[in-house]
């Protein structure tokens, strides 16, 4: 009947997508063994953030595609020589909308990773912990993360004594580790005996002193802190999921010195209980030949 309302005038400003907000936040680096990226997702948005190279002949290649949902995103490439590359980083949601390709060139620094069949293990030192009789000190280099007895197992919690000491083997200026948790099945993620607090430390021989009192001093702290679980404190993710596939990965300061030997201090587990569990470990660095 062409009867028609009274008009109403807006104002309307347009919010930037969520992937130029973060393509914004994009920070990318060069890393030991390749380069490391981080990104802001305040919206807590399923993006994809693809990393790719340009080969001798100009032409781009996927490197690794990263899958987030995290407010604070990190990805890192390794396995990359030390030479310069000129890489590219956009940002894919779940609607195929992409972000402008950010473009570096980058030296990934020199590592590579310590031989595990050099580790080996030392006459115990005061506080450190009792071994349960299944998880012998040789498990955390087995190089085996399947179910069963392939992990390292301490007795039980017993007052003073929650360290584990052990020899690389091989004197390095090391640049980062991962420990992996014990995890049959995916039914212990973040939970369990699994290590939540732990600190690393290292030198280069162990002295009579350190024998005797098994105190810290003559030790390096490398590492003191928290295993990684992207979600924080919330139920367990598939982000969370990925990052304990992976393995909770640290890069090691710039001016630690070098070490031999390996001092961990197993500060309180997933569940508090006293028994800890380390599945794998592994570290890379500069290594004297």
């Amino acid at each position: 009947s062409r009867n028609e309302s009274a008009s109403v005038e807006v104002s309307i400003s347009p919010e930037k997508a969520p992937i130029e907000l973060i393509y914004e936040s994009l920070d990318v680096k060069a890393a030991f063994g390749g380069i490391s990226i981080t990104w802001d997702n305040l919206t807590e948005s399923n993006i994809i953030v693809g990393v790719s190279y340009k080969d001798s002949i100009g032409e781009w290649n996927n490197l690794e595609n990263f899958y987030s949902s995290t407010k604070e995103g990190k990805g890192v490439v390794r396995n990359l020589d030390a030479t310069p590359k000129e890489f590219s980083v956009v940002i894919r949601d779940r609607w195929d909308n992409y972000s402008p390709k950010l473009e570096s060139t980058l030296t990934p620094l020199y590592e590579e990773e310590m031989d595990q069949k050099l580790f080996k293990e030392v006459l115990p030192l005061p506080h450190d912990c009792e071994v349960h009789g299944s998880g012998a000190l040789k498990k955390l280099w087995d190089n085996n993360l399947a179910f069963g007895n392939s992990f390292f197992t301490t007795s039980g919690a017993i007052e003073g004594k929650n360290f584990v000491t052990f020899d690389m083997g091989q004197t390095a200026k090391l640049s980062r580790f991962i420990l992996w948790q014990a995890n049959p099945d995916s039914k212990w993620p973040y939970n369990m005996s699994n290590l939540k607090y732990y600190a690393v430390y290292g030198c280069t021989e162990i002295t009579a002193e350190m024998r005797e009192t098994g105190s810290l001093d003559g030790w390096s702290l490398l590492f003191d802190g928290v295993c990684f679980k992207p979600s924080g404190d919330g139920p367990v993710t598939n982000d969370d999921l990925q990052a304990l596939a992976n393995g909770d990965e640290h890069e090691i300061p710039l001016d630690a010195p070098k070490v031999r030997y390996i001092r961990i201090h197993m500060k309180e587990s997933w569940s508090s209980g006293g028994q800890k569990l380390i599945a794998e470990m592994k570290f890379w660095g500069q290594i004297d030949k």
